[in-house]
Order: C-alpha cells, then sequence, then structure tokens
C-alpha cells in the first residue's frame, strides 16, 4: 500500500520501485495506491486534481487507488463521487476521524463512530466504492461500527465514464475530437519558435521565465488541451535539456505535456520527471539503431509509464507520400504495437505526416490531399485509433503572409475534420472556422488543397500581400532588360513560358522545354559556361533563398523557380558536354570533363 501521497511523481517512482523488487523477488502482491487530498479534491502541494492524479497512475500496474488522511468523510464525499465517475480500478476510502482540534495541547478527532460508518456505508451503496477503512484519528469503535454498517453490502455496480484521458501536474485532459479539434500547441519547440531558441541556445542556461510564458500562452490563453515539447537541438544536450524543460515547466500547468524528440534517450530521460500521463512523439517504423525499429525501442524505453503514442507514418524509406502508403505503415505501426507490445489502437494518434504545399516531385502528386485521404482510410480501418496531423509543415515559408497561411490552414484542417481528424499539432493563431472566412478566400485556399491550383496560390498571394498593405510586383515583360538579367530575373520570378522546341546552336541539336533555353544559348556568344553559372546564375539563386530565410518567398515560389533553374541548366549541361567532345552517354575516365 502506497498510501498518504501528496506528489504524483513521487507515488509514480514508488511505483516503479516495487514493481523492480517484485521481479528481483519473483513475488507479485497487490497494490494499493492511495493519496490524500483537500475537501475540494485537490492534492495540496501541486494543486494536483484526484482525476488527474488517477490518470497518472491507473495504467502502472495498480490494483486500486483510493484516498486517505488528511479530512473527514464528510469532506470526502467530492472526491468519492469523482473516483466512482472515471475510475476503471476498484475504490478504497480511508478517512481521518474529522479535522483535527488542539485541546489542552494535545491533537483531538472528534467524529464520532456512528457518523463515520454512515458516510462509509454511503460511499459502498451509493458509490460503488470497494475498500473502506480509517486513518488517522479512527479507534476501535469507528473501525467496529463501519464492520458492522457494510458487512452485508455489495458495492453499487459501476460503469466509468469512456473516454482517452492524458494529464498534467493539475489536470486530467480528455482526448475527444468527435466534436471539437484536439489542439496540440507547436510552439515550446527549439526548430519552430526564436523565443524558444534563444531562450535555450545560449551560453546562459535555460531562461526558463521566457519558456513558461510561451507554455503558459498556449494553454491559458490560446486554450490548447495538450503542448508539445521539442527540444531537438545540434546546439545543446538534447537529453539534459528536454528533461529539465519537461520537469520545470510542467508544474502550475492546467494542460498535459506531449514529449517529442527523434532521441529514443531524450524521451525515456523526459518520462521519467513527468509527473502526469504524456503522450509520446513519436513511434515510427524508421530504425532507431542498426537492427531495432524506433516503435520498439521507444515503446520499451516508455510503457512502464503508460503514455498515449502518436504513430508517424514513416519507415525505412522515409515518410509515406500516398495515402496508400500512409494507410499501409499506419497499419503496419498499429498492429505491430498491439501483438509485440500491448498497446492498443485506441492508446494510438497515427499521424500520416504534412508536407508543404507545392513541394512535390510530379505536378501530377497533390501532398495535401494525399494527407486528408489518408486520414479517412486509418480511421476506416481502424475506428478506435486517433488520427493527428502537425500542420505546420503545410505553409513553410509563408510567416510573412500571415492572412494567406490563415486560410490554408483552415481550409485543410476544415477538409481533414471531414475526413475524421482528431487532433492537430498547431499555432491555435493560424487557423479559423471557414466560415468566418472571406468566400472568395475560401474558394481560392479549396482550390489550392483539394486541386493544387498553383494559380489560386498565386492569387491568394496578391491577396495576402494586400492585406499587409503591399503589393506584389508582377512583371509584364523582360523584354527591356539586358539579357543576363532577364536571365536571372526570369529564374528568380519563377516564369514559365513552356513553349517546347528544338534549337541548333554551334552544330548541335538541343530540345528544349521552356523558351529560357533561347535566351541561355544566345548568353553562350558572349560568356563561357561555368562563368554565366558563377557570376550570374549562382548569384540569383543566393538572391532567392535569402528571400526565402526571410520569409518574403514561399516555398511553391522556390519550387517554381528551382524548375525554370533546372531548365536554364539542363542546356548549359548539355552544350559543355558536346564542347567537350563527349556523347551524352559516354563513360568519362579522365578529369576535365563535365
Amino acid at each position: 500500500i502506497y498510501e498518504t501521497q501528496q506528489d504524483v511523481l513521487e507515488l509514480k517512482a514508488a511505483l516503479l520501485g516495487g514493481r523492480a523488487a517484485m521481479r528481483e523477488k519473483g513475488r507479485t502482491v497487490p497494490v494499493i495506491a492511495q493519496v490524500t487530498v483537500d475537501q475540494f479534491s485537490r492534492m495540496q502541494i501541486f494543486n494536483t486534481d484526484i482525476h488527474a492524479a488517477l490518470v497518472s497512475v491507473a495504467g502502472m500496474g495498480i490494483d486500486a487507488f483510493g484516498i486517505n488522511c488528511s479530512i473527514g468523510p464528510d469532506l470526502m464525499v467530492r472526491s468519492v463521487e469523482k473516483l466512482a465517475r472515471f475510475s476503471p480500478l476498484p475504490i478504497s476510502v480511508i478517512p481521518n476521524a474529522g479535522l483535527p482540534e488542539s485541546e489542552n495541547g494535545k491533537t483531538v478527532f472528534k467524529f464520532p463512530p456512528d457518523r463515520f460508518a454512515a458516510f462509509q456505508r454511503q460511499f459502498v451503496e451509493e458509490y460503488g466504492v470497494n475498500i473502506v477503512g480509517g486513518c488517522c484519528g479512527t479507534r476501535p469503535d469507528h473501525i467496529r461500527c463501519v464492520a458492522e454498517a457494510v458487512r452485508d453490502l455489495k458495492p453499487r455496480a459501476r460503469a466509468p465514464q469512456p473516454g482517452l484521458y492524458v494529464s498534467g501536474m493539475e489536470e486530467a485532459v480528455l482526448l475527444d475530437g468527435s466534436k471539437t479539434l484536439i489542439r496540440i500547441g507547436e510552439r515550446l519547440n527549439v526548430r519552430g519558435s526564436k523565443k524558444v531558441r534563444d531562450a535555450v541556445e545560449n551560453d546562459t542556461g535555460i531562461n526558463h521565465d521566457a519558456l513558461e510564458e510561451v507554455a503558459h500562452e498556449q494553454i491559458d490563453d490560446l486554450g490548447c488541451e495538450v503542448i508539445d515539447v521539442c527540444m531537438d537541438s545540434n546546439q545543446l544536450d538534447t537529453v539534459k535539456t528536454l528533461q529539465e524543460v519537461v520537469h520545470i515547466q510542467s508544474a502550475g500547468l492546467a494542460g498535459a505535456m506531449c514529449l517529442d524528440s527523434f532521441q529514443v534517450d531524450a524521451l525515456a530521460a523526459a518520462v521519467k520527471v513527468y509527473a502526469g500521463r504524456p503522450m509520446i512523439n513519436s513511434i515510427s517504423m524508421e530504425e532507431a539503431s542498426p537492427g531495432v525499429l524506433k516503435i520498439d525501442a521507444v515503446i520499451e524505453a516508455t510503457r512502464a509509464f503508460d503514455p498515449v503514442y502518436i504513430a508517424l507514418c514513416t519507415g525505412q524509406r522515409g515518410p509515406a507520400a500516398t495515402a496508400e502508403e500512409k494507410l499501409d505503415l499506419a497499419t503496419q505501426l498499429i498492429t505491430r504495437a498491439r501483438d509485440m507490445h500491448g498497446v492498443p489502437p485506441g492508446r494510438i494518434f497515427v499521424d500520416v505526416n504534412v508536407f508543404p504545399i507545392g513541394s512535390e516531385s510530379s505536378e501530377d502528386m497533390n501532398f495535401a490531399l494525399e494527407s486528408i485521404e489518408a486520414v479517412g482510410l486509418v480511421k476506416d480501418r481502424f475506428p478506435e485509433t486517433r488520427t493527428s496531423l502537425g500542420v505546420g509543415n503545410l505553409t513553410n515559408g509563408l510567416a510573412k503572409k500571415p492572412h494567406m497561411r490563415t486560410v490554408l490552414t483552415s481550409v485543410f484542417l476544415d477538409e481533414a475534420r471531414k475526413r475524421g481528424l482528431d487532433a492537430a499539432i498547431l499555432n491555435p493563431n493560424h487557423y479559423v472556422f471557414v466560415e468566418d472566412l472571406d468566400p472568395k478566400d475560401y474558394a481560392l485556399g479549396k482550390r489550392v488543397i483539394l486541386e493544387r491550383d498553383m494559380d489560386a496560390f498565386a492569387e491568394l498571394e496578391i491577396i495576402a500581400e494586400a492585406k499587409k498593405g503591399g503589393t506584389v510586383q508582377r512583371r509584364v515583360s523582360y523584354d527591356d532588360l539586358p539579357l543576363e538579367t532577364a536571365i536571372c530575373e526570369k529564374i528568380k520570378d519563377g516564369y514559365k513560358d513552356r513553349t517546347p522546341g528544338t534549337l541548333v546552336f554551334r552544330g548541335c541539336e538541343y530540345a528544349y522545354a521552356d523558351r529560357i533555353v533561347l535566351q541561355m544559348a544566345q548568353a553562350m556568344e558572349k560568356h563561357a559556361p561555368l562563368d554565366f553559372i558563377n557570376d550570374y546564375l549562382m548569384h540569383a539563386m543566393q538572391e532567392l533563398g535569402d528571400a526565402f530565410g526571410r520569409g518574403e518567398v514561399s516555398l511553391p515560389h522556390l519550387l517554381k523557380s528551382a524548375d525554370v533553374m533546372r531548365q536554364a541548366m539542363g542546356f548549359l549541361e548539355a552544350y559543355m558536354r558536346n564542347a567537350s567532345g563527349r556523347a551524352m552517354h559516354d563513360v568519362v575516365e579522365y578529369k576535365g570533363v563535365v
């Protein structure tokens, strides 16, 4: 019996120690865990609600859970009612004989035995309590009265409210996406927030005041139920940093945490210092080490803490791209977790991956639609399993275009919700209900998300600039520019002049798909190929990359520019190969030939 517990983290450590002792001795005994609460159903040191305490340890191999000490049975009714409503385990209630009083320098308890027993009878008859008794101040008369009061009683049958819960140090959090989206705050992430990065990656130690502002803003101000915590960085010790941040920032937080890391050892360290029941992000079919899959390594390292897992649809060849590939990996993950590790499908959120809009290598592919459709496929095959998406990646590169980011994120989430999406890792400031969008913006957003219509993307870009008070400069003609400048500007603008044809230049024939090749041939009349690459093309790409880094250029624009650059470089490569005297597919066996 672990009783009078006032710190859930200490209780969890004790439970793990007890299990280790049982393994060492080869003997198993029943385990009862009891916490002490006040009349408001809270453990006083860390303000932990009784339901949060229950959620934190119910899956850690205990046989009964309850309350004891601190107060009398009259002040325990609220806590007993809550335990009866939520506990899947037998309940124990062991009150004091009322509140202590001081008389002539002595501590006395004055709660009468018959009234004490009457409350215990009520707990058994009305709330289905299974174990009753007495703690401080109770004497043989109290126990005798209780025994007589409940001797012939059968605890009332209980049907605990269904639902999947996680918990923090203070509150239990219901993970129910059937009516509203479960929002997991994304900002306590060293990779995704400059404020967090500056607070962590410095020479003076972690600035926990800054991290606390970020954490509490997401829970208290923006209404997130859970916050994702990721400290993966090549500038610091990820294991120690994640462990410290989780331990300190979880105190006083009204929500729950999702522990996030690529490193298995970081997750294993962080889960040990988290007082509640966490989410773990993530398990996958990637290798964590040679011959060891990440799903196996992570579950083995964290299973004793009974977490809820996010299963990422990533395998040996990387993240799945198509809906069918995502479903296949989700099936492997859910099946392996259930069959090999005893983790039921209901304790898993499947993340089918989100890629940036326009990042497809083929115009026939639509990453956004594949992710949306995959959500429906997973829900159809595994109804008990929940789904999640990290939507921040969808609008990568649009930080300086907040209106555009809001429209696209909102439309994407709405379409995913229609297919059964339960949760999203996001910034709540970056989306609204689609009913609140301008109808024109909504229509453009649907064309981008569902049809991969990049003309609609460009139109949204113009609207976003206008919302900021700026304008998107659209060049009408490049004819007034010097040849070299015109080529570079077309590349930076992602200007496609797709008119296929054939060019004969210096005795060789070149097929082309974009008319920029004709200008490249003219440039070769004046410049050596490598000089033109180094003096002009590389500078153009550098300017473009810098603009992307500042958030002035979107990823789809960057990819359009890369495609135009590819047309130009394709001609140059063929031209330099022909100028070398080698055939296109000859094997080059000596230096000096491109």
